[in-house]
């Protein structure tokens, strides 16, 4: 099993680039995102709707109420409980990280 499994990368390469924008105004930016989508460039948290980490993630928690569901990226899993360990494919890593393909193999 390999990670692009899990993700659909041809959706993944589309995302729009995070601007200096998205971090101080956030997604909600009442101004600039009419002009932005007019282009055809949402903001990032717009598109894309992770559930920012916080520091309890680790202990799995989530707070209660309306939010629980989706409030921590340990909630987000819908697998079978298994991890899924492996590696990643280092051609999927160099191309992410925007190396050139190869750039990391050691027998090269």
């Amino acid at each position: 099993m390999y990670l692009g499994d899990y993700l659909n990368l041809d959706r993944a390469k589309m995302w729009p680039t995070p601007t200096q924008q998205d971090a101080r105004i956030g997604p909600k930016n009442i101004g600039g995102s009419k002009h932005r989508k007019e282009r055809g460039s949402e903001a990032l948290a717009d598109r894309v709707l992770f559930p920012t980490p916080k520091g309890r993630d680790w202990k799995g928690q989530t707070q209660r109420g309306i939010h629980a569901p989706q409030d921590a990226l340990t909630n987000m899993d819908k697998g079978d409980g298994k991890p899924i360990g492996g590696q990643l494919n280092p051609n999927w890593v160099e191309w992410l990280m925007g190396f050139p393909i190869g750039w990391s193999d050691l027998n090269a």
